[in-house]
């Protein structure tokens, strides 16, 4: 079994680091991954791409956009091997609002 090897997304597109560096478990020690270790210029590439983002996507105006982009991201977490990483993932233990987010 190979272990997962996760990337940076950044304005869209998977990009790696400047080095690739191990993951392990915090309660085990065990190796459970590598990632793509990004360093001041990747960070501040995601930083624009974010913030191009936040503007073009009416982001910075639009909470319930916001609240469904978050809520997307938890739902792929918790429905297991996804898009994001790759790997499984276990229960978020997120507050779901019944009826969205208030103005």
């Amino acid at each position: 079994m190979s272990l997962p090897y996760a990337r940076n997304l950044i304005g869209g597109q998977w990009t790696d680091g400047h080095a690739v560096r191990d993951a392990h478990a915090p309660a085990t020690g065990q190796l459970i991954g590598t990632f793509a270790d990004a360093g001041a210029v990747t960070a501040r590439a995601a930083i624009d791409a974010a913030r191009r983002a936040f503007r073009e996507t009416g982001g910075a105006r639009d909470r319930e956009l916001r609240a469904r982009a978050l809520h997307e991201m938890a739902d792929r977490h918790d429905a297991g091997p996804h898009s994001l990483t790759g790997r499984p993932g276990g229960g978020s233990n997120r507050p779901r609002a019944a009826e969205g987010p208030k103005a």
